[in-house]
């Protein structure tokens, strides 16, 4: 907990990134010069940066397989005035919902650090992006000239030239774009929703992050987050906190009491391995298919690291059958040693995995999952 409530800020559920740095500037307490100021952002793989489009020019562009890292530094910074950095990206060959996550560091003169999570940007890509098709040239034909008589040729009439037709240019297709109508709606003050938190516990959710935490603490803290943004009046929302290593346990049982919840958050014990198909299963059973309820049913489930001692195709073939049962699943990878395949695999749709390689930007994306569950049959076609 903050000493002074200035030192505290939070993503909102919507802004603009120029604003969002300014906000945070005006929080701080000290007014001196920063030493620095720092904004990273997270592409996804299916996302690519365009080239030498940002502005200002960013120092650091870290393309990898699994997508791009841009980062912006500014030195000896005023408190006063903002700072917004713009660039231009192209979608791959995939389609569907994709996430750009981001993050803000700050250093004060006296080389104290915080790092603010900023509210991610989804984008929403409807089709692959296809070139246009080139004409391709017709060739000339070549003249052949005739061998030479020695004889005297004899006087023939003079043909009348016929015209050469000039060739078609070769027709390029043209993207015909039809209106859709959809009859969907969606409240999403009226829509409830019962979730399952299910969160890694094994011993290696102990390493420290950088940021001065463990793997462990940034996840209960995005999971703190996203209790606070449920509505936990009777009959709207409830959420169940389940925690997994060698096995998988509910910790709290479904329900709207936020005390509880938190109590259950700040209990969960640690020990050795990580059993992927026991998180599927304890998480299914929590959500209570059995009992009748209108409610959006949702499983989110964060690991960081590979199922062990059961392999994970068995994680994915449970996922399957509760997927097919109705519920929709979220998946969030921390850190480097996962199977990226197979949480894609497991999550509803693949733009429904999320990746953050050093828990900086956890609540981040569990504030943008927290924005899709009231509403996932308008972004993935799950059964009624």
């Amino acid at each position: 907990m903050p000493s002074d409530r200035r030192d505290y800020s939070e993503a909102p559920r919507s802004g603009v990134l120029a604003q969002r740095v300014n906000d945070v500037m005006k929080e701080l307490v000290d007014p001196h010069i920063l030493r620095d100021v720092t904004i990273r952002q997270e592409l996804p793989a299916e996302i690519s940066y365009v080239d030498n489009s940002a502005i200002p020019t960013p120092g650091v562009v870290n393309v990898a397989t699994d997508g791009t890292h841009l980062e912006w530094t500014w030195s000896k910074v005023r408190v006063e005035g903002g700072h917004d950095v713009s660039y231009r990206v192209a979608p791959a060959e995939a389609t569907g919902v994709f996430t750009v996550t981001g993050s803000l560091g700050i250093m004060d003169d006296v080389n104290r650090r915080r790092d603010v999570a900023l509210p991610p940007g989804v984008l929403n890509v409807s089709e692959p992006c296809i070139p246009p098709a080139t004409n391709t040239p017709l060739p000339t034909p070549t003249l052949t000239p005739s061998a030479t008589s020695t004889t005297t040729p004899s006087p023939t009439p003079t043909a009348t030239p016929t015209a050469t037709p000039t060739p078609t240019a070769a027709r390029v297709p043209e993207a015909l774009f039809l209106p859709v109508v959809l009859s969907e709606r969606c409240h999403k003050t009226r829509q409830a929703a019962d979730v399952a938190l299910v969160i890694d516990a094994s011993t290696s959710m102990l390493a420290d992050t950088g940021t001065g935490r463990t793997k462990l603490e940034a996840a209960l803290a995005a999971a703190r987050t996203f209790v606070a943004q449920l509505n936990l009046t009777a009959g709207h929302d409830r959420a169940a906190i389940v925690s997994f290593y060698a096995t998988a346990r509910v910790v709290q049982p479904l329900t709207n009491d936020h005390s509880a919840l938190d109590a259950a958050l700040a209990s969960i014990p640690v020990a050795q391995q990580t059993c992927l198909p026991c998180a599927v299963e304890v998480g299914v059973h929590a959500l209570e298919l059995e009992t009748p309820r209108t409610s959006v049913r949702t499983l989110i489930l964060l690991t960081d690291e590979r199922s062990n001692p059961r392999p994970v195709s068995e994680a994915v073939a449970r996922a399957a059958e509760a997927k097919a049962a109705g519920v929709v699943i979220f998946t969030v990878g921390l850190g480097n040693d996962l199977v990226l395949a197979a949480l894609k695999a497991i999550a509803s749709e693949p733009s429904f995995f999320f990746r953050s390689a050093d828990a900086h930007d956890l609540e981040a994306i569990y504030t943008a999952i927290a924005e899709l569950i009231p509403c996932p049959g308008l972004l993935a076609h799950t059964p009624n």
